[in-house]
């Protein structure tokens, strides 16, 4: 009572006054000038993001913030609870910076401050601010080269096979980075491995004997090729085939015509897909990757996928390699016959060949084995191998590698990859090595090569009913398949094939594809992904057929 009457008149009578006069002044100059300030420096993100920023607040409200001020948390919504967490399995208290420098503190939930406390310290929500998707398609438009094109979508998290873009929708992920993540997304030993690692020491040349550049190349050898060979690691699939493509000429000089001079092409194949450095991208049998880039790189043949007696053909006293992708993914996801694999090492024998397989896409348990070709023809020893992709799980990681054969009396292959021939700055890398022994190690404890052929055959179980026009058939091994579609059968959409049209269409719904030239669906999900994501995928994929159908 003494605060309502007597209070509330010095306030009303001598302290406004005070205030309409006076301080009132202080702030139509001197105050007004920093909000201008202010507004001056905010006025274009408000108007440029009002609408994602009053979504995504809205989207947190409704959802609730976890145990670790994120809506991926298992508890979300449940404030003031201690509660697990996601990040690392342990119990904790919701925690808050208290201060510039000061460690975390606990966070007591109380309505409204402490709640728009924990939202505003939200990593989602702070990379929300700082990728809306006004600013980050504006930056891609005025800095970033055109050279994809890209789906309007921004990913700000991943958890297994799941990925969230910035306005908090959650996606199914079966594109992986085009078969990259192949443990799914920020799986937490490869997390580990990279944390650990980067305390340590993350670069230095190759100069020097890098431990964890040799372990990995002792596992590939020991565990996964199972033939002896040695390694060289690179940044990129592209470089890993380049290094093949090396290898090819050396081998060409070891081993000459019969006039002396040396051989240099390399037999490559149509809807193949190796690369887009000038070599990676000569070996490429595609037009369309071609054009406005020749004259390209000389030498190099191309023959029909799975044709024996064009290979055959395709053989000339030049020749000295034979370049194959025991399934083609980019090209349409084609699958080499054991036949075809045979044969090309047969002749490859007869003449005297290198026989290289691409494995970039297929390798690394993806196809159902550890090795691609020996789902397919498991005998055959091939003479060099090219990887990247799945083998870093997300971190960029490239190799190939080449027998220890003998190529005559004295020397193995792989001697002619010698001091001085090859090299790259980054390639091979503690960081890049220890993430890349991390990811191996998940591939084979796991079994997930089995995995993956389990979950194909169960996947091909549960469409084998489908009765849809646009679906003609499903190609692949393991988990690199292909969805064909019947082209006359899709709604067309100017500037776009039908598998785009499928593609995006299907991320509107909530599932991420890849597609594989103009008529294939890719399935790219990780490894790890379980029976019942599978049945999400297909249930999205049956309802976009049925949808899409004239």
């Amino acid at each position: 009572r003494k605060v309502g009457k007597s209070e509330s008149r010095k306030v009303g009578k001598s302290e406004s006054r005070t205030v309409g006069k006076s301080e009132s002044r202080k702030v139509g100059k001197s105050e007004s000038r920093k909000v201008w300030k202010v507004w001056k420096v905010w006025k274009v993100g408000i108007l440029k993001k009002s609408v994602p920023f009053v979504s995504s607040v809205i989207s947190f409200l409704i959802r609730g913030v976890g145990c670790c001020g994120r809506t991926l948390c298992s508890e979300a919504g449940r404030v003031g609870s201690r509660v697990p967490c996601e990040e690392n399995g342990s119990r904790h208290e919701d925690r808050v910076l208290s201060g510039r420098g000061k460690s975390p503190a606990p966070l007591i939930h109380r309505p409204g401050e402490n709640f728009a406390i924990a939202i505003l310290h939200s990593p989602i929500f702070s990379a929300m601010i700082r990728a809306s998707p006004m600013s980050t398609a504006s930056d891609f438009t005025d800095f970033v080269l055109p050279t994809y094109g890209r789906f309007p979508l921004v990913p700000v998290k991943g958890q297994g096979s799941r990925l969230w873009d910035d306005q908090g929708r959650c996606y199914l992920d079966f594109c992986t980075g085009i078969a990259v993540c192949s443990i799914g997304h920020c799986h937490p030993a490869l997390t580990a491995a990279i944390q650990h690692q980067a305390t340590q020491l993350m670069h230095c040349s190759n100069l020097y004997q890098i431990p964890q550049q040799g372990e990995l190349a002792r596992v590939m050898v020991e565990q996964h090729v199972k033939l002896p060979g040695k390694v060289f690691f690179s940044n990129s699939g592209a470089e890993a085939n380049d290094g093949l493509i090396k290898t090819a000429r050396r081998f060409g000089h070891a081993r000459p015509q019969a006039d002396g001079s040396p051989r240099f092409e390399v037999i490559t194949f149509t809807q193949s897909f190796h690369g887009r450095t000038l070599g990676s991208m000569a070996a490429t049998a595609q037009k369309k990757i071609h054009e406005g880039f020749d004259p390209l790189l000389p030498g190099f043949r191309y023959a029909p996928f799975n044709d024996l007696d064009a290979l055959e053909a395709a053989i000339t006293p030049a020749t000295a390699a034979i370049l194959l992708e025991p399934i083609q993914g980019e090209g349409g996801v084609h699958v080499a016959t054991a036949e075809f694999l045979r044969g090309a090492a047969a002749l490859a024998k007869k003449h005297d060949l290198l026989l290289f397989f691409d494995e970039v896409q297929a390798g690394f348990g993806r196809c159902g084995e550890l090795m691609a070709w020996r789902r397919i023809a498991a005998e055959i020893e091939p003479d060099g191998i090219s990887w990247a992709k799945g083998m870093g799980g997300g971190f960029p990681i490239g190799s190939f590698w080449i027998s220890d054969r003998l190529i005559d009396a004295t020397r193995p292959l792989s001697s002619l990859m010698n001091p001085g021939s090859h090299g790259s700055t980054y390639g091979g890398n503690p960081l890049a090595c220890a993430a890349s022994l991390a990811v191996l190690d998940v591939i084979v404890q796991d079994d997930l090569s089995q995995h993956a052929i389990a979950m194909e055959h169960f996947l091909r179980a549960q469409i084998q009913s489908w009765k849809f026009p646009m679906l003609q058939e499903l190609r692949g091994l393991g988990l690199l398949l292909g969805f064909v579609l019947n082209v006359d059968q899709v709604p067309k959409i100017e500037g776009k094939t039908a598998a785009q049209v499928v593609v995006a269409e299907l991320m509107q719904r909530g599932l991420l594809t890849v597609p594989a030239g103009p008529d294939v669906v890719r399935f790219l999900p990780p490894l790890t992904v379980s029976q019942e994501e599978i049945t999400e995928a297909l249930t999205i994929l049956h309802d976009t057929f049925q949808s899409l159908t004239h």
